[in-house]
């Protein structure tokens, strides 16, 4: 494995993704709409990759990882694959930044967009059709933008408590707020907003994400799985089973082409699969690094997972099938990656709120 030296500061640096609001403010929903003011700037000649290759004997693939040092100082955390355009877009964490970031893959080029009222973005999700949504954690906001009418509207949400994850359905966005255990749902044609809690006291709903039947699927901190049915709101929890229990789960991915789930644990170095079908799981160790805290994770072509080893410059790569596992190392010493996406090849991308740049892994054939 090539050994490399990073162009980034060794100091460990940490970007919540999630900022808490201390004062209870009595909130009225405020809907405004911005018509302009959405900027966009190209960055095609400032944008210059880095190579590194990682090689490892493993299913025997070698990978090719590409930093992109993004034009300005930011705070990129969670990229999300826009398949119409071919791009990666990504949240600016990065305290009054007020800005979304998009990085075409075909030209390698950045596009800055600025969205005024905002002060950091953090979570988005793209729409069926182009738009995207997103959470302001520090300012309480909803926003919905429009890339290509640079419309955007922003919605007040009523909590005082701490927004961490966001997920799509057909007729709604759904917001986890896990400090006071609640599940909000905002009602895109309504614009109302509509709170549940969670079956488990002190559950801490963490991350959420929907299935192809519709389901809407949801961690919580406390070692559950929550299925919701939006149309009844009927609640089933899961729970590992035969002393096997989650310490600190903080994602999920759902396998479209197999129905299945992956859930990282933070609290160890280790990957579990959820089975719907009986309501099982599966634990998967990964390389034994006490310090390597499992975050986001995307899965690859062949059907690998790749695992954000968010407090070290490495990503984990596992073989659900035969529960082999390695790593991938990223050239910077300090990214803190904790969010993955995959594009229409399969290949992985990441962000790094520490070292200001989006990454992409790809298999070194390509």
């Amino acid at each position: 494995m090539q050994k490399t030296t990073s162009r980034y500061s060794n100091t460990r640096k940490v970007f919540p993704d999630i900022l808490p609001n201390k004062k209870w403010i009595f909130v009225v929903i405020i809907v405004v709409a911005v018509s302009s003011g959405i900027f966009a700037f190209d960055y095609h000649t400032s944008t210059k990759p880095s190579l590194q290759m990682t090689a490892y004997d493993f299913n025997k693939t070698a990978y090719l990882v590409t930093e992109f040092k993004l034009p300005e100082s930011a705070a990129p955390l969670f990229p999300v694959y826009d398949k119409k355009n071919n791009s990666i877009w990504v949240g600016d964490t990065k305290a009054n930044s007020g800005r979304i970031w998009e990085f075409y893959i075909d030209s390698e080029k950045f596009i800055e967009h600025k969205i005024p009222g905002t002060n950091l973005i953090s979570k988005i999700s793209l729409d069926s059709d182009g738009t995207m949504w997103f959470i302001d954690p520090a300012t309480k906001l909803l926003g919905h933008y429009d890339p290509y009418s640079n419309d955007t509207s922003l919605v007040k949400i009523p909590t005082d408590g701490i927004l961490e994850a966001l997920a799509l359905d057909k007729k709604s966005v759904w917001i986890l707020v896990p400090n006071i255990d609640e599940i909000m749902r905002y009602d895109i044609q309504s614009k109302n907003f509509t709170t549940f809690s969670v079956p488990t006291a002190h559950g801490s709903p963490i991350a959420i994400t929907t299935d192809r039947s519709g389901y809407i699927w949801i961690v919580e901190a406390v070692g559950k799985i929550l299925r919701l049915d939006p149309t009844s709101l009927e609640m089933i929890e899961y729970s590992p089973q035969d002393n096997v229990t989650l310490k600190l789960p903080i994602a999920i991915k759902y396998d479209h082409a197999a129905g299945d789930f992956y859930i990282s644990e933070h609290g160890e170095d280790a990957v579990f699969a959820f089975f719907p079908n009986n309501g099982t799981f599966k634990r998967f160790p990964l390389h034994p690094d006490p310090d390597a805290l499992p975050f986001g994770m995307a899965l690859d072509s062949r059907g690998n997972l790749f695992v954000a080893e968010h407090t070290i410059n490495k990503i984990a790569v596992l073989d659900t099938n035969t529960g082999q596992s390695t790593e991938v190392n990223i050239p910077s010493s300090d990214p803190l990656t904790q969010w993955l996406t995959s594009d229409a090849k399969g290949n992985i991308w990441f962000a790094e709120p520490g070292g200001d740049a989006l990454g992409v892994i790809r298999e070194k054939s390509q």
